[in-house]
């Protein structure tokens, strides 16, 4: 009888022992899963089918080296942090629980940057030109404050433009690498991505949109973001599907506006988070348009 009692004691023992380990195997993977959807001020996101997941103060720090590397490098690894930024963003990216592979090439991304550099001196060589024969004529006719503010305007105005078609182009770019996949290999290399945007209208908004920004001091910056996922996102293909976006203003209001004041408040320190969180939003609220009327929401 000793023997038998102590042989169910050594078994109670193990089993004692194995759901301990379950159990602290289950806690580590709970806090796991909290630890890729909880902020810096514990607002925790729901698990969606269209998500982004990764981890934010990875992806603050990450930011900052690639923005650091820019800076130091005088711009040459630029086109390089913008793809390191792309590869992360849209390789954890998930749409009704389809996941999204960023194909995307580095020598794609120097050619759109240089030529958009190359596009900039050229303004700026033709607006010297202009300058030195009958600009300075007409400049010397006016007040002192004038003379060396218009300069500078005409120099902004065709480099912010130029600028704004460079972002536009590195945006379609990586709009045109990202598929759907399954099991890890690319569903047909028939079904392309692209974006039905005229580099124009899209530029002509972005100005008017800033100039918004700045006239509502910040207040309107979340209306205005709704607007523009809604007209980019409507338009956007991937594998050759449709997308939708059903964010709405209100919704923006609570996610954007404190954290927009924020980004002022710390002069640009919590733009990454910023930048984290507009990403983790407008792709909660991307989704395959099955082509349904009842789908569509307002805007507010």
């Amino acid at each position: 009888m000793g023997k038998e009692t102590k042989k169910q004691k050594r078994k109670e023992n193990r089993i004692k022992k194995m759901t301990k380990k379950t159990v602290k195997a289950t806690a580590k993977m709970t806090k796991k899963a909290v630890r890729t959807t909880t902020d810096f001020f514990g607002i925790t996101a729901k698990k969606t089918p269209s998500r982004f997941i990764y981890k934010e103060s990875k992806f603050y720090f990450i930011f900052l080296f690639y923005v650091f590397l820019s800076v130091i490098t005088l711009l040459i690894l630029a086109p390089y942090s913008y793809y390191k930024v792309c590869e992360l963003r849209y390789s954890h990216t998930f749409i009704d629980n389809k996941k999204i592979v960023f194909r995307g090439k580095m020598h794609e991304v120097y050619y759109q940057f240089v030529l958009g550099l190359i596009l900039v001196v050229i303004i700026l060589f033709f607006i010297r030109i202009m300058q030195q024969y009958w600009l300075d004529d007409i400049l010397s006719s006016l007040p002192e404050f004038a003379r060396g503010l218009i300069p500078g305007l005409i120099a902004a105005a065709p480099t912010m433009v130029v600028t704004g078609v460079l972002i536009n182009r590195l945006f379609v770019w990586s709009i045109k690498n990202i598929f759907f996949v399954n099991d890890d290999t690319i569903d047909s290399f028939l079904n392309i991505s692209y974006l039905k945007l005229s580099i124009i209208k899209a530029v002509v908004q972005a100005v008017l949109r800033k100039l918004a920004s700045i006239m509502t001091v910040g207040f309107g910056e979340p209306f205005l973001l709704v607007v523009k996922e809604r007209y980019i996102v409507s338009r956007q293909y991937i594998s050759g599907i449709k997308m939708r976006f059903d964010g709405s203003v209100f919704e923006s209001y609570k996610w954007f506006l404190w954290r927009y004041f924020l980004v002022i408040i710390t002069a640009g320190i919590y733009y990454p988070i910023y930048l984290y969180k507009t990403y983790q939003w407008t792709t909660i609220h991307m989704h395959i348009d099955d082509g349904l009327k009842h789908r569509k929401r307002l805007i507010f």
